[in-house]
């Protein structure tokens, strides 16, 4: 064997794969600690990302709902109708214990006597909420309908604000 290969032999020692583990362990360490650093600068941000990706729904009962319509009018902005499998007063009762600010025809749901119109209006329930960096109002409007007093049409309304935290002007 010649000089040269002797050295060449001695370099091929020397980087043996026992010197490559402590750098794969390195580069392993620096992996988390990126992932970890990205994640720390990233969480707050989270409910936001997920919102834009999801725009949240308006609070619904957990009773019996029929989809009558939805009509889109715009990104976040959104209104649906359902037939409600519950009385109207359930459904106001329901939207006051989620936060909402009810507005309660006269002679409805405890108001005074029980002074049923078919038909009409019983109640409208608004609500404010904050997503992420985002507000939101939805509105609730529960009537009753006609020769079914076990029953309710509700008409729910929801509009994202994408500029502020502010909730949109209520329509």
């Amino acid at each position: 064997m010649t000089e040269l290969d002797e050295t060449a032999a001695e370099g091929a020692g020397a980087l043996s794969p026992s010197s490559g583990k402590p750098r794969s362990v390195g580069c392993l360490l620096l992996g988390i600690a990126l992932f970890i650093v990205v994640m720390v600068i990233t969480l707050p941000f989270l409910p936001t990302l997920v919102a834009i990706a999801m725009p949240p729904a308006p609070p619904l009962p957990q009773t019996s709902l029929t989809t009558v319509s939805h009509q889109n009018y715009d990104y976040g902005v959104d209104e649906w109708e359902y037939l409600a499998s519950t009385a109207p007063c359930n459904l106001v009762t329901y939207y006051q214990s989620v936060g909402g600010s009810c507005s309660i025809t006269p002679f409805e749901c405890g108001t005074s006597a029980d002074f049923s119109r078919q038909n009409e209006l019983v109640a409208r329930c608004t609500g404010r909420e904050q997503i992420g960096q985002f507000g939101l109002v939805w509105e609730a409007r529960i009537n009753r309908i006609a020769d079914d007093s076990a029953r309710a049409r509700l008409r729910i309304y929801r509009a994202i604000n994408w500029l502020s935290s502010e909730p949109p002007p209520n329509n």
